[in-house]
């Protein structure tokens, strides 16, 4: 069976509970609070062949890449965003959410 193509352009209806899972995070209350109010936008390309994804978020804030192939490690860097770095190993892509593992490492401010 093939992978389904999740290439589209997608935007946030609503969140719940996001305080509370950034709060789990360690995020700090100031950047729980921008977070929260951001209503992002993301842009996905998917390869089916290959399982090679790029994301795009876009928000009034700050602006996002990711690139990765679905069961392969990858470096995220998010120290612009919280300043840890993650190994990110997707092991499922779905539209409504998704099941990676992460190790990270760095401070979260």
């Amino acid at each position: 069976m093939s992978q389904p193509n999740y290439s589209g352009t997608f935007h946030m209806v609503n969140q719940e509970n996001m305080d509370a899972y950034l709060a789990a995070l360690g995020i700090s209350f100031p950047l729980r609070k921008i977070v929260c109010l951001l209503s992002p936008s993301k842009e996905i390309s998917h390869d089916q062949a290959t399982g090679a994804m790029k994301i795009h978020t876009s928000t009034t804030f700050k602006n996002f890449h990711m690139d990765f192939t679905i069961g392969k490690e990858f470096t995220e860097d998010l120290g612009p965003v919280d300043g840890r770095t993650c190994q990110v190993s997707v092991i499922v892509f779905c539209i409504h959410t998704s099941a990676c593992l992460c190790r990270c490492t760095g401070s979260i401010f």
